[in-house]
């Protein structure tokens, strides 16, 4: 009784790798290369540059693209991307070519951020279940337009009331 059940779970086991293994070993044929990192000033934009290629076999349709930025105040002017063409056939490349824009608004801090284009398809017009990513990193410079503090509009406004008040108390104290 013990030996059929070892038989049983091994063959349970072999049918589930030979199960498994189409999936495991399809390896993606498609490249995704874009620019690592962007400087661009608060207030202005920069363009990142990339391209895609399908290295394998069987054609891979392009449906659809999506940008994540780790701020609110940075987003993607993406009118490039409408020159990607709808599908890849096999060997086939687009690019180097202008991707996108990264667009910083002129409140953003200057620091160091992150970002990530993804680009959706598949091996059907329509597809949307293969998932390119890249990421990207984002140096904003200082910006075009300042905006002032509120503690120094304060302090310019106290130094000009004081200046106010001096004045006064020498007008009064003139006979």
């Amino acid at each position: 009784m013990r030996t059929k059940f070892k038989h049983l779970l091994i063959a349970t086991f072999m049918l589930a790798v030979v199960a498994l293994a189409p999936a495991i070993v399809k390896a993606d044929p498609v490249l995704f290369a874009l620019q690592d990192s962007v400087m661009v000033s608060a207030g202005g934009s920069a363009t990142l540059t990339g391209s895609i290629s399908n290295d394998g076999p069987p054609r891979v349709w392009l449906t659809s693209w999506t940008f994540t930025f780790s701020d609110p105040l940075l987003s993607a002017n993406d009118a490039a991307l409408s020159g990607l063409p709808l599908f890849l056939d096999s060997m086939q490349s687009y690019g180097p070519a202008a991707f996108f824009d990264v667009v910083a608004a002129a409140g953003l801090a200057p620091g160091l951020y992150t970002g990530s284009i993804s680009i959706f398809g598949g091996d059907n017009e329509g597809d949307e279940d293969v998932d390119y990513t890249q990421q990207f990193t984002i140096n904003v410079v200082g910006g075009q337009n300042p905006i002032p503090e509120p503690t120094t509009m304060l302090l310019l406004g106290s130094g000009l009331a004081g200046a106010a008040a001096l004045r006064r108390r020498r007008r009064q104290a003139k006979p």
